[in-house]
């Protein structure tokens, strides 16, 4: 995808590593990164948005298939608020892992209904939202630890698509969640973490919430 360079931001925390956190104006699987977080619900189907990219870019049912059975033996088939379900990338050679994430919630007890367009929907909260990036983040710390080398991984906008959450809403979410997660574990071997948000105006939004951020 065609558009402006990228910005690159670099915060360093009180140890010898420095971390690069960036917005990219690119699709989830162009963030040159190890792992990539999915946008997934309870019952970890592929379905559209980020989703559907993974899908096409990771062997379609090759991935659906060690999704399906991760959860049943894992999860007890169903992600629950909080988790994270680690699989590979399938067929992908450019990925990894895929760290799959329950951001839509259409049942919870933190749904809530909006109308839009006359029809009504559900939106997932702000504190789920939160809670997707911090146990993607982690799950991300416990791939470069199980391998043994430090990481990358890159985030898409949680619950920005199905979940009908606005943009700003959502980054400023996720952003709470990598806060919490690098302050409880500054030394984390996750060297670099990128936001890919490829639409023109979602992206100048998010990288000025993250300029704020970062100097914050």
């Amino acid at each position: 995808m065609t558009g402006p360079a990228p910005l690159y931001h670099e915060r360093r925390y009180d140890h010898p590593m420095a971390r690069i956190i960036e917005v990219r104006r690119c699709s989830i699987a162009e963030g040159g990164t190890d792992c990539v977080v999915n946008a997934s619900n309870e019952q970890a189907r592929l379905g559209g948005g980020v989703s559907r990219a993974l899908f096409l870019e990771c062997g379609g049912a090759v991935l659906q298939d060690e999704m399906t059975e991760t959860l049943k033996n894992e999860f007890n088939g169903r992600l629950e608020e909080g988790d994270c379900m680690v699989t590979s990338a399938g067929t992908s050679t450019r990925l990894h892992h895929v760290l799959h994430v329950p951001a839509v919630d259409y049942s919870g007890t933190r749904a809530r209904l909006s109308r839009a367009g006359g029809v009504e929907r559900m939106v997932t909260s702000f504190e789920r939202l939160t809670l997707c990036a911090e146990s993607a983040l982690r799950a991300a710390i416990g791939v470069a630890e199980r391998d043994g080398r430090p990481t990358s991984v890159t985030f898409p906008l949680l619950g920005a698509g199905s979940g009908g959450t606005p943009a700003d809403v959502a980054f400023r979410a996720m952003l709470d969640g990598v806060r919490a997660v690098l302050e409880e574990a500054p030394d984390a071997p996750v060297v670099r973490i990128v936001f890919a948000v490829p639409e023109a105006d979602r992206f100048q939004t998010c990288e000025r919430l993250l300029q704020s951020w970062l100097t914050s």
